[in-house]
């Protein structure tokens, strides 16, 4: 039966005497819940407002309307007000619902969820006509593949693209189609008012009836649409190759319907199947505060299914999981026998009846699956299901036969399963059957087989372990995939179904029973060829020995990223290996389009996923897990801390490191990675060879793997030279936990000297460095040279002369370059001080145009072109101080008594043509200080022409009281005083210093060197005069 088949009957049998608690979300008082659950809409107390079929029938605008008129909890739909709000409702829980495969993230009833739009399209038209339209339909007898006959009406639609049939048309012809319900409204036959005799016809040479429309020719078939035309009016008919067909209009009849032949709805598409199964094995882990694989709520309902799971017999009776009173369902036997009686119609008029019910009926607004609880999903992982069949060489699948009923359930629950028949026999009145079994399609179904699985599985674990473990691990829903090292071991696997089989008293050539014959599998070795490519199923060779190697590599390119899996065995015989396939995910890039690194990063994330999954699936005892990449930015990334990094890098990073040791992560060259296949794509021919063995390194011992943790131009300074005093010095070093000494490290660093010189030994002994005067000393070449100077030592002035393509000359030159990150020149002089290396220079070069710090610290910025030079600047044949520019500086501290300081300010007037400097001390910042000091300006240096300054307040009120001073004087006075030539004044934009730029850079010369001559001194304030009047600091 369907599996949201409702109630049939009330429940009349007494909960008390079922031997079994109930488990519903209430008090157990049921007047209280009715009391306390009135339905607002209804205005009744016999349902919830959540199970009102009012409710439950309305659109969901209307549902909106309605909730917000009354003013009801969005969460619990009950009346809201000051103490109870969305906020602070005890029901208050996410939205059930989801959205393209993810959870609704409100907070909201699921009957309050927005429903995704579907995409209708319909065509209307209205006609104001009195006379009737006549569509073309005639009709005629239908014949089925198998001779099965129906007589019904055909439309003939010259606007249709495609040819229909309705679904009862297509049962009863046992036709293979997609058939619709309806196609039209029914039809009338041809009134006797309608005049034929103008088209030559009789109305018994038109066969039309009247009722539904069976079936739709359209212009797909176009010879059905040929024929004799004879028209009179607007009344046409046309010898058809069905008969005679009459259409248009005529004024025989008054009356006229309106119909809407066709819509075209489009629902949108879940895709949370897919998804799930799609990420299987390589799924992100939601963050959880306990590593928990349910959620509380799943346990609790598990809990209670377990618990009340008990044995009788020989079976396990599991009562349903009551998240509702049972009681509050309604009596619906008259619609059941409705139902019934309709379907006994359809059965007996259409034999190959396909539905017996329609799905998600609602009776009455209730749901029997809404009454409980889902209980936890206790199904074993499918990925590693299959690993673990695939584990050794003897295989065996098997299948728990009618696994949902062997589990009986108890008399009230029975009950609620009630369904009505009499074998089609109409005559007498209908039997009531109720289900004593498990229901499949009951919402708590699954949950509850699986739990009698388990309780069976922990019953037999004493005696029979192995068969626990299978039962336990290896099976999925009722199917049973199951791998052991040797036949022997799948024998003892069988013993507990064997024994049952003896203790029947079955022979070998007895047929076996229904009920055991699906419990024996039949045993194989490999999978069957699937396109001429095969691949091992047991992942254990018959000679292998030892703990595998699980080798997992992951790659990207711009189309896709993934990563690939492969168990490495060394064999019973030396130096020979064997590789077994594994499993492989791949991933579509984003439509957003990412870098390479990125997603390399994620082929990372993939493979550790993967390798989570493997290890936790196989029971196999690893000697190790390596991951191999082909980025080396990849592994630069894994090896550093993640916080470092900005969130989308940071995350997986982290999720990585948690997974995975950083030091299980190895470069290996492009060439020899396989997951690049994943990434771009693999032939046939390829997917045999190397996809099925994997690298052919893989099959050669690990010391000539081409592996490294990173590349060689990543190790730093002398980092290898320190490897080798380690090494040398490593049984002491373990033994005494001392450091190593400098004595240690200059003898390690001889060593790689005389290993870098090895080069150089030919063309050493063939005078080509004749003009370096080299010689050889303690095994050393060395410079030659005519400095014999007692005060420099002997390595200052024989230089070792390094060949100039060596690991070891890089690394030196890179080495001195990290010490401050100077200059090329510097770099090279550094170098020098130890080293002769020929072509230092060209080195010195490349390596900080290679140097990331160099290139942030010395990056140029773009700027703007500067402008010209203003007049002022270029001004031939004048005296110092013509066009001058000034500006303050300070203040500066100075003491006018024995505990008394005060604030003096420093003014500095430069030239702007010859940059001549000027400095004077102003008692304060006010504009008549200022003019003071100006005109001692002007008693020492003349009178300017030209003066340019900030626009300060002291400035501008010092220029309109030289103007007023000035005009206080008379002409006379004033032409002795300027000597006939005028001061023009001039201040620069307000708040742009640059515009002052020459001014401004002496301020922070004078500001740099008062403070290095008297420091941290408090001067008088002549002391201060005296020492700004001073000529020689003020030299540049």
């Amino acid at each position: 039966m369907k599996s949201r088949m409702r109630a049939t009957a009330p429940v009349r049998c007494d909960s008390n005497k079922s031997g079994y608690a109930v488990h519903y979300a209430g008090n157990g008082n049921t007047e209280a819940l009715k009391t306390f659950h009135k339905c607002w809409i209804c205005e009744t107390s016999t349902h919830w407002v959540d199970e009102c079929k009012k409710l439950a029938a309305m659109s969901y605008s209307q549902r909106m309307e309605k909730i917000k008129d009354y003013h009801a909890c969005f969460c619990c739909l009950k009346k809201a007000g000051k103490s109870h709000r969305m906020a602070n409702c005890k029901r208050r829980k996410q939205c059930t619902e989801m959205i393209n495969g993810k959870q609704c993230t409100y907070f909201h009833h699921p009957l309050l969820h927005k429903p995704q739009e579907s995409v209708t399209g319909s065509v209307g038209i209205t006609l104001n006509e009195s006379a009737k339209a006549i569509l073309p339909i005639v009709q005629t007898k239908m014949v089925g593949p198998k001779g099965r006959e129906y007589t019904g009406n055909v439309l003939f639609d010259s606007g249709a693209e495609i040819s229909l049939v309705s679904l009862s048309v297509a049962e009863n012809l046992n036709l293979k189609a997609i058939g619709l319900p309806t196609i039209s409204e029914e039809i009338e036959e041809i009134q006797e008012g309608i005049d034929l005799q103008r088209l030559k016809l009789e109305h018994s040479d038109v066969k039309r009836g009247s009722g539904p429309l069976d079936l739709l020719i359209g212009v797909d078939l176009g010879q059905m649409h040929s024929g004799e035309m004879r028209q009179s009016g607007n009344l046409v008919a046309r010898h058809s190759p069905l008969g005679w067909v009459v259409f248009g209009s005529c004024q025989g009849q008054s009356t006229y319907q309106k119909s809407v032949l066709h819509v075209k709805v489009s629902e949108p598409i879940n895709m949370t199947d897919f998804w799930s199964t799609e990420s299987m094995g390589v799924q992100s882990q939601n963050c959880q505060c306990e590593p928990t694989k349910f959620s509380k709520l799943e346990q609790e309902e598990g809990k209670i299914i377990s618990e009340s799971c008990r044995k009788v017999g020989k079976q396990w009776l599991v009562p349903y999981p009551w998240c509702k009173d049972p009681y509050l369902l309604p009596d619906n036997k008259v619609q059941v026998q409705r139902t019934l009686q309709t379907t006994e119609k359809r059965l007996l008029k259409n034999p190959v009846y396909a539905e017996a019910y329609n799905n998600q009926i609602r009776e009455m607004g209730h749901c029997l699956n809404d009454y409980w609880m889902k209980g936890p999903d206790l199904l074993n992982n499918l990925v590693g299901v299959l690993l673990r069949f695939r584990q050794y060489e003897m295989a065996a699948c098997g299948d728990i036969s009618k696994m949902y009923h062997r589990v009986l359930i108890p008399e009230i629950d029975q009950h609620v399963h009630r369904f009505l028949w009499r074998d089609l026999d109409i005559e007498r009145p209908p039997d009531v059957y109720i289900k004593t079994v498990l229901t499949f399609g009951d919402k708590p179904a699954p949950a509850m087989a699986q739990t009698a699985l388990l309780k069976t599985a922990e019953e037999g674990a004493v005696k029979y372990p192995e068969a626990a473990q299978m039962l336990k691990y290896n099976t999925y829903m009722d199917e049973i995939c199951i791998s052991t090292p040797s036949a022997t071991e799948m024998t003892e696997v069988t013993n507990g179904i064997d024994k049952k089989l003896w203790q029947q008293g079955l022979d070998w050539d007895t047929e076996l029973p229904e009920e055991d014959q699906s419990a024996w599998n039949q045993l194989f070795k490999e999978m069957e060829h699937l396109n001429n490519v095969t691949f091992e199923r047991c992942l254990t060779p018959q000679m292998a020995k030892g703990r595998p190697i699980l080798c997992i590599f992951s790659d990207a390119s711009e189309d896709a990223f993934g990563a690939c899996a492969y168990l490495r065995w060394s064999l019973t015989n030396d130096d020979e290996f064997q590789v077994r396939f594994v499993t492989a995910k791949s991933r579509v890039a984003p439509l957003k389009q990412l870098t390479i690194p990125r997603l390399e990063l994620q082929a990372a994330v993939l493979a550790a996923r993967l390798g989570r999954t493997i290890m936790e699936e196989l029971t196999l005892e690893l000697e190790k897990v390596i991951y191999l990449t082909d980025s080396t930015i990849t592994l630069s990334w894994i090896k550093s801390q993640a916080r470092s990094y900005k969130p989308f890098f940071s995350a997986r990073i982290g999720e990585i490191q948690n997974l995975t040791d950083p030091v299980q992560w190895f470069h290996v060259p492009g060439e020899f990675n396989v997951a690049d296949e994943v990434s771009r794509g693999i032939s046939v021919n390829r997917l045999k060879d190397r996809w099925k063995q994997g690298p052919n390194f893989l099959s050669l011992p690990e010391d000539k793997w081409p592996l490294s943790k990173s590349e060689p131009d990543q190790v730093s300074d002398f980092e290898k030279r320190n490897l080798k005093a380690k090494c040398s010095k490593h049984g002491e070093v373990k033994r005494t936990g001392n450091s190593l000494t400098s004595a240690e490290l200059e003898e390690s660093e001889t060593y790689w000297i005389r290993e870098a010189q090895k080069n150089i030994v030919n063309r050493f002994e063939n005078g080509d460095y004749k003009s370096l005067s080299p010689f050889v000393r303690d095994g050393i070449i060395r410079v030659g040279g005519r400095l014999k100077a007692d005060f420099m030592s002997f390595e200052t002035t024989h230089l070792v002369l390094l060949p100039q393509k060596h690991q070891v000359f890089l690394l030196i030159t890179r080495h001195y370059h990290s010490m401050g990150h100077s200059g090329v020149a510097c770099t090279a002089a550094k170098v020098r001080k130890k080293y002769w290396i020929i072509g230092v220079q060209r080195l010195a070069k490349s390596i900080k145009y290679k140097c990331v710090t160099c290139r942030k610290m010395d990056h140029k910025v773009e700027t703007q072109r500067m402008a010209n030079l203003p007049k002022e600047r270029m001004a031939p044949y004048t005296p110092p101080f013509y066009y001058t520019s000034c500006d303050y500086f300070g203040p500066v501290t100075v003491k006018v008594g024995r505990n008394k300081t005060t604030k003096h300010y420093g003014i500095v007037f430069t030239c702007l043509n010859t940059r001549a400097v000027h400095l004077d001390l102003a008692l304060a910042c006010s504009s008549m200080e200022f003019i003071q000091v100006l005109r001692r300006f002007f008693a020492m240096r003349g009178q300017p022409a030209y003066i340019l300054s900030d626009n300060g307040s002291q400035f501008v009120g010092a220029q309109k009281e030289l103007q007023l001073m000035l005009k206080g004087w008379n002409q006379q006075e004033l032409q002795e005083f300027c000597a006939g030539r005028g001061t023009e004044w001039k201040f620069t934009t307000p708040a742009a210093p640059h515009q002052n730029g020459c001014a401004e850079s002496l301020v922070k010369s004078c500001k740099i060197a008062l403070k290095r001559a008297i420091g941290d001194q408090v001067l008088t304030p002549m002391e201060l005069y005296i020492y700004l009047s001073a000529g020689h600091w003020k030299s540049r």
